[in-house]
């Protein structure tokens, strides 16, 4: 995406609406103080333009993604949208219709997250996860929400229990390595990483593909990934 009238500023984002629709597509964008192109989203008017294109070196995978038993998938933040779209092809409702093929994958998503406010999607997500329970995990990851507790009204805290329903799953703590070995204990069993049995996949910030996978415009595996004996065929870096 970027200005038509700044070409100099480009950011890639992930649609996450249905494939299906035709004519509009949404995007989750968020916004920093000092953040460049959110801050043009956030001062758009109706009537006003920006540049949408893609990149084919963006395109990392493609339903159905080579059928693997297992998908991991670790995401932080915003990071949460390419995610979300491979959900929505992975578990439609539609998916006869639509011609979908992979009724075989199961998949396991660690979402990290400052808080619970921070969390974005899981209305959505967690109703995938009671339709398709069989084939579907996600664990929150929270790494400052104890902190946030501490510091909310009596109001606050009866509207997070009405918001965030009995059957999400918390973990208070940042996603690694040993978090990744509980969580995903059966799927990354020696002999599934050896048979090409279980994918990675990995998106958030710079520091986040760094401490588990290396840089995102690297293709070698390091770190917590390549510590669990993942090879670089088998982690996808969005």
């Amino acid at each position: 995406v970027s200005s038509p009238n700044d070409l100099s500023i480009v950011r890639p984002y992930t649609p996450i609406s249905n494939r299906n629709e035709k004519g509009t597509f949404e995007l989750l964008v968020k916004t920093y103080p000092k953040g460049l192109m959110g801050n043009k989203f956030e001062k758009l008017s109706i009537g006003d333009s920006l540049l949408f294109w893609q990149i084919k070196k963006n395109i990392k995978i493609q339903y159905p993604f080579g059928n693997p038993k297992t998908i991991i998938m670790l995401a932080a933040g915003t990071g949460i949208t390419p995610m979300f779209q491979a959900l929505s092809r992975l578990f439609d409702d539609n998916s006869k219709k639509n011609g979908a093929t992979n009724k075989r994958t199961k998949v396991i998503l660690l979402y990290g997250s400052r808080t619970k406010s921070d969390i974005y999607l899981h209305s959505e997500m967690e109703q995938m996860k009671q339709r398709y329970s069989d084939r579907l995990e996600i664990v929150y990851c929270l790494s400052n929400q104890q902190k946030a507790d501490r510091a909310m009204t009596e109001k606050e805290v009866n509207m997070d229990k009405e918001e965030f329903t009995n059957s999400m799953v918390f973990h208070h703590g940042h996603i690694d390595k040993d978090v990744i070995s509980h969580f995903c204990k059966g799927a990354i069993d020696s002999d599934n990483i050896a048979a090409g049995e279980c994918l990675v996949w990995v998106c958030g910030p710079p520091s986040f593909y760094e401490s588990h996978c290396g840089p995102r415009e690297e293709e070698d595996v390091t770190g917590v990934l390549k510590e669990l004996g993942f090879r670089k065929d088998q982690v996808v870096k969005f």
